[in-house]
């Protein structure tokens, strides 16, 4: 995606544009990295360690111990130092626990299931390759063009003239929070 150089003040952007163009609060990186690595990654592949596939042990266990040990290094550094580095950090998380969670869901129909048929293993990982196609598909034309964005549609401006107490109800809200 490609911002409108017009656009100079950060603010005039779209609320999820600013969320995407900015970084983790640099009090919550250590917190996301261990709590993403070593809860919802490793407590969801531990099944893979057994019993032992070789196959398995070959793609998953290199991907692992890079991954932590990308963590580990991430957790020992200065917050401020990884900002950047931490969101890469996510984003191949994500790569490595889409990966092994797909060999998990391919072990549980071996494994317990007993399904020894080569067409379903076939069917399945390219119907997954297609479903993260058109994931991938999807995201890019939503955010490919920041001027469709965020021009105001009159659907828009007829939602914000129908609830015209939100504003008022958030700044409650806030208020209630600080104090």
């Amino acid at each position: 995606m490609k911002i409108n150089e017009s656009i100079k003040d950060f603010n005039k952007l779209p609320v999820f544009v600013n969320q995407h163009l900015s970084f983790l609060d640099t009090d919550n990186i250590k917190f996301i990295v261990a709590a993403f690595t070593f809860i919802l990654l490793d407590l969801g592949t531990f099944p893979l360690l057994y019993p032992k596939i070789p196959i398995i042990y070959y793609i998953a266990i290199p991907l692992l111990v890079f991954i932590h040990l990308w963590a580990l290094r991430i957790l020992i550094k200065n917050p401020f130092s990884t900002q950047f580095e931490s969101l890469i950090y996510i984003g191949v998380l994500g790569v490595v626990g889409t990966i092994c969670y797909f060999m998990l869901v391919q072990k549980t129909a071996y494994m317990n299931l007993g399904i020894r048929n080569l067409f379903y293993y076939v069917i399945s990982t390219v119907l997954y390759l297609f479903i993260i196609g058109i994931l991938a598909y999807y995201q890019i034309q939503r955010y490919s063009n920041i001027n469709k964005i965020t021009v105001q549609s009159p659907q828009r401006e007829r939602a914000k003239k129908a609830r015209p107490n939100m504003d008022l109800l958030s700044q409650y809200f806030q208020r209630l929070v600080i104090s």
